[in-house]
């Protein structure tokens, strides 16, 4: 990815993936022509699915440093595969100078204020 040219207004994205092999179908986070921009791949060092479930402490140091690749290679917004990602948004959003969005469930309060009271989601 080459570094963030702000004279134009499409920014480059960085996605932060599990250690599996990531789905590649178009769409998603990992295909090349999701987003009509740059997008920069990066490897949460050692953290797969039985990791991330744990949401344990001793894993920040992987999200850290992936945000701080991405952020470096030129992302201006960082993104992860993995909606569990959300134990980790607080930390890495205070080591990165650029948004980070580790999960969907971010979208849940601005959800629940489109709704009236009635229809909110389910959390």
């Amino acid at each position: 990815m080459k570094p963030a040219d702000n004279t134009h207004s499409q920014g480059n994205i960085g996605v932060m993936l599990l250690e599996t092999t990531p789905d590649l179908f178009k769409g998603l986070l990992a295909h090349p022509q999701t987003f009509g921009c740059d997008v920069a791949l990066d490897t949460l060092e050692g953290i797969w699915a039985e990791q991330i479930l744990s949401a344990s402490p001793e894993h920040t140091g992987s999200f850290i440093a992936a945000a701080r690749r991405l952020e470096d290679a030129g992302a201006d917004l960082l993104l992860t595969n993995c909606g569990y990602s959300i134990a980790y948004q607080a930390d890495v959003q205070k080591k990165v100078s650029v948004p980070a969005a580790q999960s969907s469930l971010l979208l849940l309060p601005l959800l629940n204020y489109s709704f009236r009271h009635a229809e909110r989601s389910g959390y």
